[in-house]
């Protein structure tokens, strides 16, 4: 019963997202340049390959000028390592479907967002406690485990 009502398809209307990221930032604000370390391109080697790129083609528009210039850059500059998944810790009691309890629980409360109506917040806030008492039951059932060895 839960998992059809998680379907966001409401007769009579369209879902409009909001522009704006979670942090109220436009996405096209965001900085492209974070993606890349610029500290380590090698610069010669960027520059020959988007000259070759402009000799071949002529941007007709800044769609097509960025493009040329993000596919010089793929292959000349490094992208930047992603540390943050490294450096957490890894918690013992997580599983997927702790995962999956979790994902329902956020489409959930962006469906309350989106259409905020009376069914939308009850099913938002079964989602929510449905989430919480799986992890409390996953965190109490292995604490009772690691004591009892």
């Amino acid at each position: 019963m839960l998992n059809e009502s998680l379907q966001f398809k409401v007769p009579g209307y369209q879902i409009i997202r909001n522009d704006r990221s979670r942090h109220g930032e436009h996405p096209a604000n965001r900085n492209p340049l974070k993606r890349y370390n610029l500290k380590s391109a090698n610069w010669e080697s960027f520059n020959t390959a988007i000259i070759e790129i402009m000799d071949t083609n002529e941007p007709e528009s800044i769609k097509t000028f960025q493009e040329m210039i993000i596919k010089a850059t793929n292959g000349t500059i490094k992208e930047k390592q992603n540390n943050k998944d490294k450096n957490k810790f890894k918690l013992f009691w997580w599983d997927d479907n702790l995962q999956e309890d979790i994902k329902k629980r956020q489409l959930a409360f962006r469906k309350y967002l989106d259409f905020p109506s009376l069914e939308n917040y009850i099913l938002a806030k079964q989602y929510q406690a449905i989430a919480k008492r799986n992890i409390r039951c996953k965190k109490k059932k292995l604490s009772l485990n690691s004591v009892a060895t």
